[in-house]
């Protein structure tokens, strides 16, 4: 009998993206759906690829015949079928990369709203002269004129074209054809019959029209009314009265500046926007920064480049340096010098969160309790009523969402991820869309456990207003909170895509087959009261203790770092001595400065130190503010090694291999068959972006960009290779009976017993499924891997360098990220071989269990932003969770959010 919809659910059945192996199950509607399992299971490729992705074919199934030609090719959900699927909107990790240009207040949206607030309600003061500039209607210049005392006498003169290519007798002439038989040159009343003789030396002289000249009495309205018309059409929107005893009166029905002759173009939304050549700062192109001289705007990327390409030839002509004619606001003049309610638009993103919020409510508050002034009511009651309630409700979102030390103003691309991810979760809130399906990648990215609440509260949020909310979830405190939960596996890639149990938290933690059920009955017996959050006042007035001047860390008796002081952005730390062979996890809450620390003050410190060894003076430090640094090192660290969130290795042309620099093995070993050889292939021919080895089509991409009108790119197998990137002279030469686009499709499980004979491929391949990335595929684009899985490459790809001696100190930004709580005990016995070799390990965190492994913590606080950057505890978990001041001492305690 055929199965019927059942209401109130979304019905998956045959589901095989990816390595979904024909997945059927249903998620209850209205719900918030925890999905989870081990790296690799399939969560991704159930969420967005296959939920988020059917969601969108079902959308441009409404769109034009025409658009729809133009995404033809693209690729589509491998699902027999999917019933109940809501509208779905998609919260991506993969997705958040931000273009230099970009802002918190535009990644909120937040600036486009108050863009249409100074369209409609700023008020423009003269750049020159600060005037305010004044713009009228032809009507309101008529009633100020009519309601002169009678009798007054006035003329109506125009100023006429300055073009420098006609004489000034030329232009009287010009004004005699148009019927004007009197001018004023320079301010002397002369008849357009006359001869003007200009000296050689002299000035271009000012000519302007007399138009009419006329009496104020009864019955010349009609006049007057006709005579004006003709002035403002003669002077384009400009004219002047003069008026005996009395000085020049200048009026425009443009926005006008009398005082100095300029005008302005009327505004519009790209005045506001420094995303736009006619609103952004000239010099600095609109990214707030000096940008050298010799640049222009980057040329246009080729089709097949990506927006990654385009930020980084950017990044290539700025510095750090603040532009000189925009202090820094990344607009243009205009738009510098509009006001509203006494504020320019650079003026309210430099305020942060908390303060634009309290002076926004404060408008809204006097505006409640005062009458408006004539002819501004419709004007203020359109803000009232729409604008000024939408930014109240965004602002109000990053509040609840604990970013409110965070100014509008501040750079995307140095928000920490949390506080991206937990941006864009307040857009999604604010916007109050209900009925849709919301599908998140692990929103609890980058978050301390103080921080989770926010992010389940908000969850939760866009659950209640009628909102599916489809999660996928490694942090357990939030997988309890959810309402139903799906866990796949067993395994990861070919070894999972499968339902290992399905169900409520409770239910879920009761599996004996369940994976993450251990994780969750500890999380249901820790304290379900307490709440980190609650603290926070107490924890700023209890850290306000003499610090030592020197917080020494492990063993430093014998090869020990030292390094002064620190004062980078909000992070005020003392002098620290770290000993080598251990794990120091710097812990705080998001935003406290924990990687601004490291990344911007330790590392350039102890590289400004190796430089200084290797006798490279001349090398820059990479520590604004702190290039005068003298650190102390060890002589047997000999490297420091970043692995950070930055794109790097990224790239549309990168994918694992090629970053770990395992491809030329790969190619060496193909050009060593027969085959090779005897058809003169090098190693050089089995590159993917050789031009006589690689796909015409895709030109070695193994994907082909759809681009269509309105709408983002779309990226589809390349019908001509199939994915496999080479042409058919290329894949026909084979090494046991596999192509290089078979090598490509498989996973790092698969490729370590392929290549299980050569040794120098084979170890590194195995290092990688030692780090828990068995299941990624060897070519797979970079671009589709998450932050924590491109970390732990670059981390394998060291450890298996032939020359990897000596003593190295890593610096590690949130490696768990994308981390099942199984595969980071796999991430935990990596530390302890890089620890047992002497290297030093400097790991930015939230996840307990690397906490829990780390032989000392650093924890800033108390709060994010200026309330952070204190170190409020330091030494072992022990020592922490003795301390009172300390949040992650009370987590690892066991107090569990609320």
């Amino acid at each position: 009998m055929e199965e019927t919809e059942t209401v109130g659910t979304i019905r998956i059945r045959g589901a095989r993206t990816h390595n979904l192996q024909n997945l059927s199950l249903d998620l209850p509607l209205g719900k918030l759906v925890g999905v989870t399992g081990i790296s690799g299971s399939g969560k991704t490729s159930l969420a967005l690829d296959t939920l988020f992705v059917e969601g969108q074919r079902r959308y441009l199934e409404t769109l034009s015949p025409q658009i729809r030609r133009q995404l033809r090719r693209q690729s589509w959900a491998d699902v027999d079928e999917i019933q109940g699927l809501p509208p779905t909107i998609c919260l991506d990790s993969r997705t958040l990369s931000v273009g230099p240009r970009a802002t918190l207040a535009t990644l909120t949206e937040i600036h486009d709203l108050l863009r249409v607030v100074y369209v409609r309600a700023g008020v423009l003061h003269c750049p020159s002269c600060q005037s305010i500039v004044e713009q009228s209607t032809h009507d309101e210049i008529l009633d100020d004129l009519v309601a002169l005392p009678e009798r007054t006498k006035l003329q109506l003169l125009a100023k006429v074209d300055d073009d420098p290519g006609i004489s000034p007798q030329d232009r009287l002439r010009q004004i005699a054809q148009s019927g004007f038989v009197r001018a004023r040159i320079n301010g002397k009343l002369v008849d357009t019959s006359d001869v003007f003789v200009l000296a050689e030396d002299a000035p271009r002289p000012v000519i302007e029209a007399v138009v009419d000249r006329v009496i104020i009495k009864e019955g010349i309205l009609s006049r007057l009314a006709e005579s004006l018309d003709v002035a403002l059409r003669l002077g384009h929107g400009c004219c002047l009265v003069t008026i005996d005893g009395a000085p020049d009166r200048h009026y425009a029905t443009i926005r006008f500046c009398g005082a100095c002759h300029r005008s302005f173009a009327d505004p519009q939304l790209r005045t506001f926007s420094h995303f736009s050549a006619a609103g952004a700062c000239p010099a600095c192109l609109g990214l707030g920064v000096r940008v050298a001289k010799e640049s222009t705007k980057p040329k246009r990327q080729q089709k097949s480049a990506s927006k990654a390409q385009s930020q980084r030839a950017v990044a290539q002509v700025v510095s750090s340096e603040k532009c000189e004619e925009c202090q820094g606001s990344r607009l243009g003049e205009v738009a510098r010098h509009t006001f509203w309610e006494k504020r320019t638009l650079p003026d309210w993103l430099k305020l942060n969160v908390d303060d634009a919020l309290k002076a926004i409510r404060q408008i809204e508050t006097a505006w409640q309790q005062e009458a408006l002034p004539g002819g501004k009511t419709t004007q203020q009651g359109l803000l009232r009523q729409n604008l000024i309630p939408e930014i109240i409700r965004r602002l109000d979102g990053l509040q609840r969402l604990g970013l409110g030390y965070l100014t509008l103003d501040r750079s995307a691309q140095t928000l920490s991820g949390g506080e991206l991810t937990r941006s864009r979760l307040a857009t999604l809130i604010a916007s109050q869309r209900k009925g849709y399906c919301f599908v998140l990648d692990e929103p609890s990215s980058g978050l301390h456990r103080a921080d989770l609440y926010r992010v389940k509260n908000a969850l939760n949020a866009l659950r209640d207003v009628g909102n599916t909310v489809v999660v996928v979830e490694h942090e357990v405190d939030l997988l309890q909170g959810a309402d139903w939960l799906v866990e796949l596996g067993p395994g990861a890639g070919h070894l999972g895509g499968k339902l290992v149990t399905t169900g409520t938290p409770e239910t879920t933690a009761e599996a004996p087959e369940s994976v993450i059920g251990p994780w969750l009955k500890e999380c249901r017996q820790r304290n379900p009261t307490a709440d980190l959050s609650s603290d926070r006042q107490h924890n700023k007035s209890s850290i306000n203790h003499a610090l030592p001047e020197v917080i020494v860390l492990g063993a430093c008796d014998v090869g020990s770092i030292t390094i002064p002081p620190i004062r980078v952005r909000n992070v005020h730390v003392p002098a620290l001595r770290l000993g080598m062979g251990q794990v120091v996890c710097f812990t705080g809450v998001s935003g406290s400065g924990k990687t601004t620390w490291l990344m911007e003050g330790i590392l350039p410190a102890l590289q400004q130190a190796l430089n200084a060894r290797h006798q490279r003076p001349g090398s820059k430090s990479l520590a604004s503010g702190n290039r005068n640094l003298i650190t102390t090192i060890p002589d047997e660290l000999i490297e420091v090694v970043t692995i950070g969130q930055s794109p790097a290795g990224r790239g549309w042309k990168s994918f694992p291999m090629t970053v770990a620099g395992l491809w030329d093995l790969v190619r060496r070993i193909y050009a060593a068959t027969k085959d090779a050889k005897l058809r003169g292939f090098t190693p050089a021919r089995f590159s993917p972006w050789h031009p006589e080895a690689r796909c015409p089509v895709c030109l070695g991409q193994g994907e082909v960009t759809l681009e269509a009108d309105f709408l983002p790119d779309w990226k589809t197998t390349c019908e001509t290779c199939a994915g496999d990137r080479f042409n058919p002279a290329t894949l026909a030469i084979r090494f046991r009976g596999k192509s290089l686009g078979d090598v490509l499709r498989m996973e790092f499980s698969e490729a370590a017993e392929f290549f299980a004979n050569f040794e120098r491929l084979a170890r590194p391949l195995h290092l990688f499924c030692e780090l828990g990335l068995g299941y990624l595929k060897l070519g797979q684009p970079m671009r589709t891997v998450s932050t924590g899985e491109a970390q732990r490459i670059r981390l394998a790809s060291y450890l298996a360098r032939p020359d990897f001696q000596g003593q190295r100190c890593f610096a590690l930004d949130e490696p768990t990220t994308g981390l099942h709580p199984a595969d980071v005990q796999a991430l935990l016995k990596v530390f302890d071989r890089l620890v047992a070799a002497g290297h030093l390990l400097l790991v930015v965190e939230h996840h307990l269990d690397v906490i829990r492994a780390a032989h000392q913590i650093l924890d800033l606080g108390p709060g994010a932003g200026l309330q952070g950057g204190q170190l409020v505890a330091w030494g072992s978990q022990h020592d922490l969770r003795q301390n009172p001041a300390s949040l992650t001492g009370q987590a690892l305690r066991g107090d569990s959010i609320p």
